[in-house]
């Protein structure tokens, strides 16, 4: 497979809609890439997109890109690879390309449930968190988290604790430890306790707009979304807001009325979201539902 231009067609400045038409009409980049105004032109391709598409012919930061990721041993998985998880595959707008640090488990037969919450998370609220994650693991329930400070972290590092297994999605490249607080959870990750995953080239940085875009593959990679502690201004009302509109299963651990840190949480629950105060909550539904998930989840 022509990975360099995977990689070319995924840095392109284009709208995943476009790109997603683009596929649909060349079948693989590499033909887009081969392909001339006039071809482009041909399959109804609109004429500011090929302008675009001439503008950038160039292979050299792509090529550049696989000496990183080869440096790294760090993996790539097209929207076409056979190994690219079927349920991010079946989202709106999926990411063409994710690069893989550590072994990616098979999603499509693994209980997966993401944690979420606020990146200033109090003490009790963290707690709560590490708890749900810790249980979910001991339950072979794979926890899938982005790794910022507060919520996030505790959930990664819980799994951690619990011998699970975890997968961080990242905002930046899966090369870059962001924050630098989650050191100690990534080189954990890194030792062969789970997978970093993001659809940004090595080497980006942790731009603020990355993060929402991001949440959505947290969503799609899961079944259930767990929330804990969102006030009313949060990334993990994002995430869960998106999982609803997946068809995941969206969990609330519900807070104080008076809680800042829970205002947000309480809202969902108003929305129809499901409150959990225990982990079997949780575990038994899937248990019910998925049985045979439990019996290989831990073959990742």
């Amino acid at each position: 497979m022509a990975y360099r231009h995977w990689v070319w067609f995924a840095d392109l400045r284009l709208s995943l809609r476009d790109k997603y038409a683009l596929l649909n009409a060349f079948h693989d980049p590499q033909a887009i890439y081969e392909a001339d105004a006039h071809m482009l032109a041909a399959e109804g391709v609109p004429l500011g997109l090929v302008k675009k598409l001439m503008e950038n012919h160039s292979l050299e930061s792509a090529e550049k890109t696989l000496r990183t990721c080869a440096e790294h041993g760090i993996e790539l998985l097209t929207i076409l690879d056979p190994r690219y998880p079927n349920r991010l595959r079946n989202i709106e707008n999926p990411p063409v390309l994710l690069y893989t640090l550590g072994r990616i488990p098979d999603f499509d037969h693994t209980a997966t449930v993401a944690l979420v919450g606020t990146r200033k998370a109090s003490k009790p609220a963290v707690e709560i968190a590490y708890n749900f994650a810790y249980e979910m693991a001991e339950n072979e329930i794979l926890v899938v988290s982005g790794m910022a400070s507060g919520i996030d972290l505790a959930a990664n590092q819980a799994a951690i604790a619990a011998s699970g297994y975890t997968v961080a999605v990242l905002g930046c490249g899966v090369d870059v430890c962001y924050p630098t607080t989650s050191q100690l959870v990534y080189d954990q990750i890194l030792r062969g306790n789970g997978c970093l995953i993001s659809e940004y080239s090595p080497g980006t940085r942790p731009l603020g707009r990355n993060f929402p875009v991001r949440n959505r593959i947290i969503s799609g990679l899961s079944m259930g979304v767990l929330v804990v502690a969102a006030p009313e201004k949060s990334g993990a009302l994002i995430t869960a807001n998106l999982a609803a509109d997946q068809g995941r299963d969206v969990f609330v651990v519900p807070g104080g009325i008076n809680d800042k840190e829970f205002i947000g949480s309480n809202a969902l629950i108003k929305q129809g979201a499901a409150p959990v105060t225990e982990i079997s909550d949780i575990v038994e539904q899937y248990r019910e539902r998925y049985p045979d998930f439990f019996h290989i989840s831990q073959n990742y």
